[in-house]
């Protein structure tokens, strides 16, 4: 096919897109009034929540939580239909007929919206991230991780949780009890049932078996002694498989009955009282009809975003749970909104939360830093200025400027403006007085800084070789960030000071997985390399967290590559299954015990590293950069140099030593001494290392002194380091 019929295909594909889109909506018009409403939209929801509860995949095959959304909206146009009128043999061939049907019409919306509002990827930033908003609240159900979701909450709401009580008639932490639980007991009455309707196909498919042998029918059976004869000439497996199938066919003509709940139900599973569990159910349930026949099925914002449970008659239905997880914040921010002095309250505390958990995950990240209390005054031309926390790791300074700002539905509808007055709130003014911060410390011989009780900080430029900027963020904006690139598109950068853009849905992570301090310094610094090249792109911040644990970050080849084959555009596939994977564990939704996601790194040099780290000698997270750019080979042959020595230095107590040298950034060498002198050692040490350094004329030599006796422990205490030029 030459390249102008191919075109001519896709234009007619397209053209026809309109009239397919119009069929398939009336298909599911037509076919949702001929199921009982509960039973159609208690399958649909049942579904598309199917998953390996063994191994977490983000791609599920054909199930995803919008396809039960948009039957819930669809049936939300009109009335509850009390009864069935299609056949139980037809019911499943007629659902998942539907199943396609849905996942066909809202493909074809993405395909015509994707051809409206085409542009070259990269042209405009504001209109790339509005894109992506708009584009994500119709698919993407889960922004963070739920439980890191829940824990926040809890923690945000916590001073004023008398007020939102008195608001709403339940507490956060009944809601999150409830959120938490629900689907819980969803599940578990499924299960129940489910296993308990296989039992009963297992029973018959006995029975009909022992006829074939017997010859009797048992008293109170359920099949005809002509059933029995035509049943009992098939195999046993067929025999099995069939009943399997028919017997969940019929539980499933009237799911409705099992998958729906009551407030009672609901209060006696998670022993929140009824009046609470009543005025949860209140506040997020909407009923039939709720729609206008002209309102849309598929769009970013409907009203099962604030109110995600469908309510008839005192029975209770969540079409999708993921919404049910973020519903609850945006209502209640919503009517905190409404009361000045207590939203006046909120900004600041909310404001405050993230400041102070993300300075303790930092402290998590980095146990030898030095963490300064948050909320540090200083003057600037007779003027107030406040940065919101300073960090010295060894020679590094972290500014943390944090904000509490929400994303509005209106930005995720895609408008442009909202989003960019959005990104303004939440990176550039925390740039901008992170930027002021750091123009005071590099214009100060001496940058003086006081906490909010009167203590005094000082802070030298000179003392550090690596500041940066993090705006630290509530929202979760990782998908968002990777389509800030350091070359500055966006243009509220300066100087090429490119800062850390984090949320504390991603933090938390980091915090968790990061097991060595160093890889934070080493992560950011490969961070900012792949988001200044414009033609690297991935979904989100865990993608990169997941690619950089698996291999460094390491792009070097895949750019040259990229540049020999004449290349304009790399995607990095999301990679975060493993570490989703991990945290199913970690919350108790699967049993199968999961290791967290191990680092590039092995353990005898991460061990060292960390050892390192532990001796607090200046230029340590420099010195440990440079050992992590040199490559795994070599890595692996000093560690078992080091092996080797640190066993003869065990027993003999005599000076030892081993190195390697690698080309890596203009020639990087590598010596690791034993010795019980350390004055002695320390000698030895700059001795040898200079005269390596010179000898094979080295751009870079590290030396590290050990006087730990034991063989499977490090007691660092003498260093050399020399470097000619800058290499970094």
């Amino acid at each position: 096919m030459t390249p102008d019929e191919k075109q001519k295909e896709i234009d007619e594909w397209l053209s026809n897109l309109p009239t397919e889109i119009d069929q398939s909506y009336s298909f599911l018009l037509e076919n949702v009034k001929k199921f009982q409403t509960f039973d159609l939209l208690s399958y649909f929801s049942f579904y598309n929540h199917l998953h390996n509860g063994e191994r977490y995949s983000d791609f599920r095959g054909d199930k995803n939580f919008f396809v039960s959304e948009v039957i819930a909206l669809l049936c939300l146009k009109s009335d509850f239909i009390n009864q069935s009128s299609i056949s139980k043999d037809d019911y499943m061939t007629l659902i998942m007929e539907m199943q396609q049907t849905v996942l066909n019409y809202c493909g074809r919306i993405d395909a015509m919206q994707m051809q409206r509002e085409y542009k070259p990827i990269g042209e405009n930033v504001i209109s790339d991230i509005a894109n992506i908003l708009s584009r994500e609240a119709m698919h993407i159900r889960n922004p963070g991780l739920p439980q890191h979701h829940l824990i926040f909450t809890e923690k945000l709401f916590e001073p004023i949780k008398n007020e939102v009580k008195s608001i709403f008639g339940f507490s956060i932490s009944d809601s999150i009890i409830i959120r938490n639980k629900l689907s819980r007991m969803i599940n578990l009455k499924c299960r129940t049932v489910i296993d308990e309707t296989l039992d009963n196909a297992k029973k018959h498919a006995k029975e009909i078996i022992q006829y074939r042998k017997r010859k009797t029918v048992e008293h109170n059976s359920v099949f005809t002694k002509e059933q029995l004869e035509k049943f009992s000439k098939d195999s046993d497996k067929k025999i099995k498989q069939w009943l399997q199938v028919h017997f969940l066919n019929e539980l499933y003509y009237t799911f409705g009955n099992i998958y729906t709940f009551t407030a009672e139900e609901l209060s006696e599973f998670t022993k929140v009282e009824l009046d609470a569990v009543k005025a949860f159910l209140k506040t997020f349930s909407c009923k039939f009809p709720s729609l206008k026949a002209e309102d849309k099925i598929y769009e970013p914002v409907t009203i099962l975003k604030t109110k995600p449970i469908i309510e008839h008659e005192g029975r209770f239905l969540i079409p999708s749970f993921p919404l049910m997880i973020w519903a609850v914040e945006d209502v209640v921010e919503m009517a905190i909104k409404q009361k000045s002095k207590l939203n006046n309250k909120y900004h600041d505390i909310r404001h405050e939360f993230v400041l102070n958990q993300g300075l303790e995950y930092f402290k998590t990240i980095l146990p030898t830093a030095k963490v300064f209390q948050p909320n540090l005054f200083y003057n600037v031309n007779d003027k107030r200025c406040e940065t919101d926390g300073l960090i010295i790791y060894d020679q590094v300074l972290f500014i943390i400027e944090a904000k509490g700002h929400r994303i509005t539905p209106r930005a995720r509808k895609g408008f442009a403006d909202r989003t960019e007055k959005h990104l303004e709130e939440i990176i550039q003014e925390s740039y901008e007085q992170g930027l002021r911060t750091l123009k005071y410390i590099e214009q100060s011989d001496s940058a003086k800084f006081k906490t909010k009780y009167g203590e005094q900080v000082l802070i030298n430029r000179k003392d550090f070789n690596e500041i940066i900027i993090v705006s630290l963020a509530l929202e979760p904006v990782g998908n968002l960030t990777m389509s800030i690139k350091a070359t500055n598109d966006i243009g509220y950068f300066q100087d090429e000071h490119f800062p850390w853009i984090i949320s504390l849905y991603d933090l938390v992570v980091l915090a968790d997985l990061f097991e060595n301090p160093i890889l934070l310094i080493h992560y950011i610094k490969r961070r900012k390399k792949f988001l200044s090249h414009k033609i690297l792109s991935t979904y989100e911040e865990l993608d990169l967290i997941s690619y950089f644990l698996s291999n460094g970050l390491n792009i070097e080849h895949i750019l040259r590559d990229a540049k020999e084959q004449n290349a304009s555009w790399i995607e990095f596939m999301p990679d975060t299954d493993e570490i989703n994977d991990y945290y199913m564990y970690k919350f108790g939704y699967k049993t199968k015990f999961t290791e967290k996601p191990k680092s590039f790194i092995s353990k005898e040099f991460n061990n060292l590293l960390l050892q390192f780290d532990s001796s607090r000698m200046p230029h340590r997270v420099r010195m440990s950069l440079l050992m992590l750019e040199v490559n795994k080979e070599s890595i692996k042959q000093l560690m078992s140099y080091i092996k080797k020595i640190k066993k003869l230095f065990a027993e003999d107590k005599r000076f030892h030593d081993c190195s390697i040298y690698t080309h890596a950034l203009g020639g990087i060498g590598i010596t690791f001494m034993t010795g019980t002198n350390k004055m002695e050692l320390d000698f030895k040490l700059h001795q040898y290392c200079s005269y390596k350094l010179d000898q094979l004329n080295a751009n870079t030599w590290i030396g590290l002194g050990d006087i730990s006796l034991d063989k499977n422990a490090y007691n660092l205490q003498s260093m050399f380091f020399s470097m000619r030029e800058k290499t970094e």
